[in-house]
């Protein structure tokens, strides 16, 4: 800044010392991103080997992936040094040596915010055209921008409380505490991008671990009392009747499910082929190949909930119906009344839309996405059956009992999924750590830089506060008090907009319980480390000689 005020002094034009800082800035950003660039090269065959071999990626380099990162980091940095140099550009030079942060209303400043509007949109757009997911990305997006809103909005609040704080008579005996509240909401203060820096990392801290908690909450609680303990695949139709009479015989089994089965394709809706429409990517899992289908007289007791249409009426033997998962019709854009063609192994069968149903698919049970009213002259199909126990310790002899008497089906232990479940999920919550370990290092570095860059204004206040009498344990108190409190803010704030994004995520799918005692750790660090950092910033300062230090301010 002071650079800036005498090179204006000096008669340098603000267009001029914007070029020769935006050069310095994307030298310094081409350093940075060449060095961000071979480290991710490095690390990633170390992550991967870490990982295991559970997820299929790949190691070799990818040069459209180095050139999208390059994108990023460069508009990302435009976007966040462009707003400051414009301001330096646009105000006089003797307000750059007060140092004052007054927004002033020039033209040429208006100008900069379109500017500032556009990198902004290539942004997005980059990151739009990026993800083979736009959908999912546009959530993320926009969830992550209401964080940001969030957290800035939780930084003015923190201000103002501290204004207000600071005024109240109780406080007249305790200086330190109002000259603390003071520097929280004075002009210049670093209240706000110390709460993003600290606020954001945190928050992904104890989102991820809530997510990690719940999840595997879910699958060792929740998912083994609700999902059935055996499923039995390739049934003969012929064999049905007595696979229900062993069942009734075997004292393991508490009830079981059994239902015709069938592998479609759908080909069709509303007599345009799948290939003619867009198909959202992350819906495409539900037209792409063979998909499995059943048909049911009736809806089952315990399964899904209709939410649009009605149920076929009963002994319904017609044209054919559908019952369609209302995520997938939702996404596909169609509804009751719609059509759909199935690609069977006989021939093609149209069916139209009758109902819709909310898919509760964390119960693992017997549910489809496409069921259809039952055939008058049914197609050649096989049955799958889900068995529930009374107890776990039951799983195993039910199988081999069920192996005995079907020696040519095969059975499916849901407690091996559950369990596959767990170790991807634990692997899974170990590379967020691993994540949220990073983000907490770039956190670190940002607050050493929001530090430095507040440095000569925090050493020029502590050499006042020496000269006026204030001892150094007084001034390192006013510093805990005030960067204590800043610290702590963002640690709430993570807590319940952590817990908050969680329950956003998985809250409408499992049942959600919120993350305190695991992240801890984690908040009080967060909080502790501002003061931590401005701690050791402040006493290097009070080392030094008022004199000599007050001819240099």
């Amino acid at each position: 800044r002071f650079n800036i005020a005498i090179l204006k002094s000096l008669g340098a034009p603000g267009h001029f010392i914007l070029q020769i800082y935006l050069a310095q800035v994307a030298g310094a950003a081409a350093i940075g991103v060449t060095i961000g660039l071979a480290a991710g090269m490095v690390c990633l065959p170390i992550i991967v080997s870490a990982i295991g071999d559970w997820t299929p990626i790949s190691v070799s380099p990818d040069a459209r992936a180095l050139l999208i990162a390059c994108g990023f980091s460069f508009l990302t940095t435009l976007l966040y040094t462009l707003l400051p140099l414009t301001r330096a550009e646009v105000m006089r030079p003797h307000i750059l040596f007060r140092a004052d942060v007054t927004w002033p209303a020039a033209p040429r400043l208006r100008r900069r915010i379109v500017a500032l509007i556009a990198i902004a949109a290539a942004l997005a757009g980059l990151f739009l055209w990026s993800t083979p997911l736009p959908f999912v990305a546009s959530l993320f997006a926009v969830g992550a921008a209401l964080v940001v809103v969030a957290l800035f909005g939780f930084s003015r609040l923190i201000a103002i409380l501290a204004r207000i704080t600071g005024r109240l008579s109780a406080l007249e005996r305790l200086p330190l505490l109002r000259l603390a509240l003071a520097n929280i909401h004075r002009t210049g203060a670093p209240t706000a991008p110390l709460l993003m820096a600290v606020g954001l990392c945190l928050i992904l801290t104890t989102a991820a671990e809530s997510l990690r908690q719940n999840v595997t909450h879910h699958l060792a609680t929740t998912l083994p009392a609700a999902a059935p303990g055996l499923v039995v695949l390739n049934i003969d139709p012929a064999e049905g009747q007595r696979f229900d009479a062993v069942m009734a015989a075997a004292p393991q089994v508490d009830r079981w499910q059994r239902t015709p089965f069938l592998h479609a394709r759908i080909t069709r809706i509303n007599g345009r082929a799948v290939t003619a429409n867009s198909i959202p990517a992350d819906i495409a899992y539900a037209v792409r190949g063979d998909r499995g289908i059943s048909w049911w007289a009736h809806p089952h007791p315990t399964g899904s909930e209709i939410v649009d249409g009605s149920w076929w009426p009963d002994g319904y033997i017609g044209a054919p119906l559908a019952s369609l998962d209302a995520r997938v019709a939702r996404r596909l854009g169609i509804g009751v009344g719609d059509t759909l063609t199935l690609d069977l192994p006989s021939k093609p069968l149209q069916t139209k839309i009758a109902n819709l149903r909310y898919v509760d698919r964390t119960k693992l049970n017997l549910d489809f996405p496409v069921l259809l009213s039952p055939f008058a002259d049914a197609p050649p199909h096989r049955e799958i059956a889900a068995i529930w126990t009374k107890s776990a310790a039951s799983h195993d002899t039910l199988r081999t009992l069920v192996s005995q008497e079907f020696p040519e089906v095969p059975t499916l232990l849901v407690s091996e999924v559950t369990a596959f479940l767990a170790k991807i999920t634990a692997r899974i919550g170990r590379a967020f750590q691993g994540l949220s370990a990073v983000t907490g290092l770039a956190a670190f570095l940002v607050l050493i830089g929001i530090v430095a860059a507040n440095s000569r204004q925090r050493v020029n206040e502590a050499i006042l506060l020496k000269v006026l009498g204030a001892t150094r344990l007084q001034t390192l108190a006013v510093t805990v008090i005030e960067f204590a409190i800043i610290g702590t803010s963002p640690a709430l704030a993570a807590l319940l907009i952590g817990n908050l994004a969680a329950w956003g995520l998985i809250g409408g799918l499992i049942e959600f319980r919120p993350t305190v005692s695991s992240v801890l750790p984690w908040l009080i660090t967060g909080a502790l480390l501002p003061a931590v950092v401005s701690l050791v910033a402040i006493r290097c300062a009070l080392t030094r000689r008022a004199a000599a230090s007050l001819r240099r301010a």
